[in-house]
């Protein structure tokens, strides 16, 4: 993931010899102090992740790897994956929950529901999949390497429709939990941005 202007300074100098940039230069001052400072302004307007990882995992046979979250204000997701190694078909499913109770009852094997949008199932590359206008509250993200297939689809932010009515895993494209994966896997959370609520939600190959 690109670092901003700011990220970049502060990692070159704790590279450059454990120092920051600031013990090294000289303070820049008239013009030039005032276009830094001008920039620096700028840069804290604009949208910040409010949460942000990159992971890279080894995924067992029969294994997940979860995830929790917890938003004060709607945010957008927007996560990026591949199976770098290990069996890619039927690769491996990643399920988004939007309930504590849901979340635990998948843990335990059981029949849960899982929001769509926010889930993917057999995939071996996910690139830069996004769902949009995640409402506050507390969520969960499993990158699943098992063969669970008793999961119901349910509206994001809506009240679950009957579970008779819900779509079920896809048939015979979820993970079966068949191989050790490789995976590397990129997170991030911003701001809900009503401007950009138009813009096509999720991609996956």
């Amino acid at each position: 993931m690109p670092l901003s202007r700011r990220a970049f300074l502060a990692s070159a100098g704790v590279a450059a010899g454990g120092g920051t940039l600031a013990d090294r230069v000289a303070p820049a001052t008239g013009i030039l102090a005032e276009a830094l400072r001008h920039t620096a302004s700028q840069e804290d307007q604009e949208d910040e992740p409010v949460r942000a990882f990159e992971d890279e995992f080894r995924l067992r046979r029969d294994d997940r790897q979860t995830y929790d979250f917890e938003f004060d204000t709607s945010v957008t997701i927007r996560y990026d994956a591949i199976v770098r190694w290990g069996n890619a078909q039927p690769g491996v499913d990643f399920l988004f929950f939007q309930s504590d109770e849901e979340f635990e009852a998948y843990l335990a094997g059981r029949r849960a529901r899982y929001t769509n949008p926010g889930s993917l199932f057999g995939v071996a590359n996910v690139n830069d999949y996004v769902f949009q206008d995640v409402d506050p509250g507390r969520y969960h993200l499993a990158v699943d390497n098992t063969d669970w297939t008793d999961g119901f689809g349910e509206p994001l932010n809506g009240d679950p429709r009957d579970i008779n009515e819900t779509p079920n895993v896809p048939g015979g494209s979820a993970s079966d939990g068949s191989d050790v994966l490789g995976i590397d896997f990129n997170f991030q959370a911003t701001e809900f941005n009503q401007s950009t609520s138009d813009d096509s939600n999720g991609s996956e190959t």
